[in-house]
């Protein structure tokens, strides 16, 4: 193997791991299939270099190298195409604008390929340059490839600044765009000095040479922005870009936040705190219940619970279109671009944050996710802990009340054996005084009749009224007119024997 072929080596080993990658890439669309052609095509590319460095320093300039160089530049006229059909994909988000298009952004490709390969009139032959590889001899139209590449490459550029500076794009469509233009700087440069410097014959070095590694350079950097979603953003890395002041100043909130997780109080606090910190809408959403909490805007009412029980780990809306369909379907009916698991006491607790729209502005690149995420994890934690200590305490409050209810259940025993006591000794007062009337009866101090004119037209009542105070009267005379003793005697409370005094008009008797 010669020398001048390592470079040619290089990048044919770098294109095998990413066409490995590209095709055990698990989500496919129109880029990454576009993506996976291209890569295809400059692979070739590499081939047709590679064996032509060795074939030409053991054989010379030959019919072999001939063909190669014509299959070389045959496969540079389909690659400029194809690159300029990626940049509008990337750049242009109107699929109809993008398919009325595309008929003539390949029309130049079909004549360019047939004055190459079926004339000399693009390209007469090739010639030995600096002893160690070939160049092309400019036929006739050769004018056209001249115009061509360049014209191409530029649109490609031009497309591709439009989309990172397309304020109506998301911002990971116009970061993916921005790491495209960085990828294919190098590539850029390099052609158009070749199309200047041998169009001048200023030309000292061959694209078989250099636009090797600009063009692994590009495949590698490209293949990270097309199969990627959570993109590194270059303007984060400029010093005085607005972005970097941004992405700063979020950062600083998220560490802040975190530091005042422990003076939370309540679910409701943390929400909207979190709400105010990422600057999107939150909701924690239970799998049972429904939504628990909300910060503000409208509520997720209705997303799907299987869905949200199925996950295990931070999934967003643009990451799983093509993998996911139906969940991303739901997602963007609810206007949620990121859930986030999240497991709290129980599983009947057990809910997830969603977070609005605007979040998608926010995070993008892994850095981003990797802050937001450690959030959500302290996040978890506190409220854990929280939740534990609720457990604790109604626990404890739930021992407390068993053993208030016991001794409820103690003092209600208690109250029923003092109320049958009492009935008893109420019974008991009852049979005394009924057997002291019955002994002032017997002795002749009490005699009552129904057939006695003074009591015939009285009511019972009165009747019992009467013998009242007559009982009364002969215990306070037999006690001398104490009416402590006369209330012993009669079974009665000398307060209630005193009421009864004061009713039945006895106290002056007593005074006497």
């Amino acid at each position: 193997m010669t020398y001048d072929a390592i470079p040619s080596l290089v990048a044919l080993i770098c294109k095998a791991v990413l066409l490995a990658f590209a095709f055990r890439y698990p989500a496919r669309n129109a880029t990454t299939r576009l993506y996976l052609g291209l890569l295809i095509l400059l692979s070739f590319q590499n081939v047709v270099e590679f064996v032509g460095f060795n074939h030409f320093a053991r054989y010379g300039l030959d019919d072999t190298i001939v063909r190669l160089g014509y299959a070389y530049f045959a496969i540079g006229i389909a690659f400029f195409a194809l690159i300029l059909h990626l940049s509008l994909r990337l750049s242009v988000d109107n699929s109809a604008q993008l398919k009325s298009f595309l008929p003539w952004l390949y029309l130049p490709v079909a004549p360019l390929e047939y004055l190459l390969l079926f004339t000399h009139k693009l390209v007469a032959g090739f010639r030995i340059f600096e002893g160690y590889t070939v160049l092309r001899i400019a036929g006739p139209l050769y004018f056209l490839f001249e115009a061509y590449m360049p014209l191409y490459l530029i649109a490609t550029v031009v497309y591709l600044v439009y989309g990172a500076r397309n304020a109506r794009q998301s911002v990971l469509r116009r970061t993916r765009n921005r790491l495209w233009l960085l990828a294919l700087s190098p590539f850029v440069l390099i052609n158009l000095y070749l199309v200047l410097a041998n169009h001048f014959r200023l030309a000292k070095i061959s694209s078989t040479m250099y636009l090797p590694l600009a063009i692994t350079f590009f495949l590698v950097v490209t293949a990270y922005a097309t199969h990627q979603y959570r993109l590194f953003d270059i303007e984060f890395f400029i010093p005085w870009s607005k972005l970097r002041g941004r992405k700063t100043a979020f950062y600083a909130r998220i560490q802040g936040m975190i530091g005042e997780l422990a003076g939370l109080r309540s679910v409701k606090e943390a929400i909207s705190r979190l709400a105010e910190t990422l600057g999107c809408p939150v909701a924690l959403v239970g799998a049972r219940k429904g939504v628990l909490a909300m910060s503000v805007g409208p509520a997720p009412v209705g997303f799907p619970e299987k869905e949200l029980q199925s996950l295990r780990h931070i999934v967003v809306a643009n990451e799983i279109a093509d993998r996911q369909p139906s969940l991303y379907a739901s997602m963007r009916r609810h206007n949620v671009a990121a859930i986030v698991p999240f497991h709290a006491a129980s599983e009947s607790a057990a809910g997830w944050l969603l977070l609005g729209d605007p979040f998608s502005n926010q995070v993008y690149t892994a850095r981003d996710f990797r802050i937001v995420e450690q959030l959500f994890d302290h996040l978890a934690d506190n409220l854990l802990d929280h939740f534990v200590d609720l457990r604790r305490q109604l626990v404890a409050t739930r021992r407390e009340s068993r053993a208030l209810g016991q001794r409820l259940a103690d003092l209600e025993r208690e109250i029923e054996s003092l109320r049958k006591e009492n009935r008893g000794l109420r019974s008991e007062r009852q049979r005394w005084t009924m057997s002291q009337a019955q002994e002032l009866a017997g002795a002749g101090e009490l005699r009552v009749s129904l057939d006695d004119p003074a009591t015939a037209d009285q009511t019972l009542d009165h009747v019992l009224a009467d013998i009242e105070v007559r009982l009364i009267e002969q215990a306070l005379r037999q006690c001398g007119g104490n009416k402590s003793e006369a209330a012993r005697l009669l079974g009665l409370r000398p307060n209630t024997l005193h009421y009864k005094l004061q009713r039945y008009g006895l106290v002056s008797e007593k005074q006497d």
